[in-house]
């Protein structure tokens, strides 16, 4: 939130009543907070990891210590509250303009979470495998496990939803790499210094690959960059490609 383009970008925003509204922050962060762990908490892999790191760092198996149900529930409170905290400063600032978030700020609350759902989840299992019998058995079993929890971490990372998608569009990749340098043999080109140049729109847009591209719209962002960066007094694509254009 602090970085320089993030200000540009909050200065571009309508001052509207939800901005800097301590009132909708709260409630619209508690929301988005449901929203976000609806769809991040939901991946197996995530909670299997978590279990693997607890194991392969070796069960706590000290039956004298006692249990401590408070460890338990902050284990549990922590990870919520982490998520809450860091996204509360997204809609303290923008409001209700941008309700999806931007990623960079994600980033901060995605990492955040794995992080303490890591430490949650030993938490609470060494609260709750204390004293049992069985565990100390299965730990003659070892090798058995150790390949199973590996197993099911690998077949969880093969099948997991953006590891199929990437599969998916790798394919495309050469043909988008051939389109992408073609494009920037034309605005390197040293004849096009100081022009006002007119390219074609991409055609091929790999989903996780392509994120947005040069518009009809000369004064769009994404142009005055490119422009700026290649010496060029503007760059934009055909009119008939504006609908296409992310």
């Amino acid at each position: 939130l602090a970085a320089p383009g993030n200000a540009i970008r909050s200065n571009s925003y309508p001052d509207i009543p939800s901005r800097h509204n301590l009132g909708f922050a709260l409630s619209e962060t508690g929301r988005q907070s449901v929203r976000f762990l609806a769809d991040f908490a939901s991946y197996p892999l995530l909670w299997v990891a978590a279990f693997a790191a607890w194991w392969w760092r070796g069960p706590r198996l000290d039956s004298s210590a006692p249990r401590r149900g408070s460890r338990v529930g902050t284990a549990i409170l922590v990870p919520l509250a982490v998520v809450y905290i860091t996204l509360f400063p997204l809609y303290w600032e923008y409001g209700a303009v941008n309700h999806t978030g931007e990623g960079r700020t994600y980033n901060v609350t995605y990492f955040c979470f794995l992080v303490t759902a890591v430490w949650a989840v030993g938490r609470v299992l060494d609260e709750t495998s204390r004293g049992w019998a069985v565990l100390r058995a299965r730990l003659q079993m070892r090798p058995a496990l150790d390949l199973v929890i590996a197993g099911a971490l690998v077949a969880l990372m093969v099948t997991a939803p953006g590891t199929v998608h990437a599969f998916r569009t790798l394919p495309q990749g050469p043909e988008y790499l051939a389109a992408q340098q073609a494009r920037e043999t034309i605005l390197r080109a040293s004849s096009n210094r100081g022009t006002a140049l007119l390219v074609n729109a991409m055609t091929i847009r790999p989903d996780g690959l392509f994120w947005g591209g040069i518009a009809a719209d000369e004064n769009h962002w994404i142009n005055g960059c490119v422009a700026s960066y290649y010496g060029l007094t503007s760059v934009r694509t055909p009119e008939l490609t504006t609908s296409n254009e992310k």
